[in-house]
């Protein structure tokens, strides 16, 4: 899970407990609102939310504390307990639901730094048309105003996927070590 999550991860986490047993161990973790940081020295305080039953397990990850909170690529786990014959065995796929949301909002900033800088461009057009005195720092602050908006709105959604995978592996490594 090095690489970014940028679409379903399906997981398969086998345990030597039944499947009441380990969807026990699981509601049990939602219960107690376990932290899934795997250092107590962590920036963040994630927790376990969700729903367990005999078989489906629905799970999702949110930060406790309000200004570390992540709210456009939250994690989410839904799976479901099959039997084998050393135990059972947890399946199912990790993905951020809501990733469509955070690219949609990055590109309104994309299109609203691109239309202003049309309109820069347009108006200095219109000007050399007339005939007057061209003012070129409106247009270069538009173009550069431009590159910056489209370079800062792809690094926060690089990071919102480096953080989704971090998530991702953080909620992973919590249930095996609570279906252990």
């Amino acid at each position: 899970m090095s690489q970014r999550l940028r679409g379903p991860l399906a997981v398969v986490m086998p345990t030597v407990h039944t499947s009441a047993d380990a969807a026990t161990r699981l509601q049990r973790a939602l219960d107690e609102r376990r932290t899934i940081e795997s250092t107590s020295a962590a920036k963040t305080d994630r927790r376990l939310a969700g729903s367990v039953s005999d078989l489906r397990v629905d799970l999702s990850v949110r930060d406790q504390r309000l200004t570390t909170r992540r709210k456009s690529w939250n994690i989410e786990f839904h799976g479901v307990f099959d039997p084998t014959p050393n135990g059972s065995s947890l399946r199912g796929s990790i993905d951020i639901p809501d990733r469509r949301q955070l690219h949609t909002l990055m590109l309104m900033f994309r299109i609203a730094a691109g239309m202003t800088a049309i309109l820069a461009v347009a108006l200095a057009a219109r000007d050399l048309i007339q005939g007057a005195p061209l003012t070129a720092w409106p247009t270069v602050a538009a173009l550069g105003g431009l590159l910056l908006v489209v370079w800062f709105t792809a690094l926060m959604e690089a990071h919102g996927e480096r953080a989704a995978g971090e998530d991702a592996e953080l909620l992973a490594a919590f249930i095996r070590r609570t279906l252990a």
